[in-house]
């Protein structure tokens, strides 16, 4: 970005650890994009993380249902893991 390219020229220049009215490297404006992209980015990840964990604790129950001898519901359970990891 433009503010990177800014600051990778003042190092360059030796223009690092100026006074307090120098201006910033990142604007407000650049900081909360960043920080919006970081967000949505969290939310997805929590949302895939949940996702596996159905997944998985459908799986884990359909095979203990096979263990039974309770094979249709075994596989409700590996429908429902399926759904889930589909969606």
């Amino acid at each position: 970005s433009a503010a990177m390219k800014r600051s990778r020229a003042a190092m360059a220049a030796g223009d690092i650890g100026g006074d307090a009215s120098s201006a910033s490297l990142l604007d407000e404006s650049e900081f909360a994009a960043i920080n919006e992209s970081m967000q949505a980015y969290d939310k997805q990840r929590e949302n895939i993380i949940k996702s596996t964990r159905d997944v998985l604790k459908n799986s884990k129950q359909a095979i203990f249902a096979l263990h039974r001898g309770d094979r249709d519901k075994a596989v409700s359970l590996l429908d429902e893991a399926e759904a889930k990891a589909r969606a």
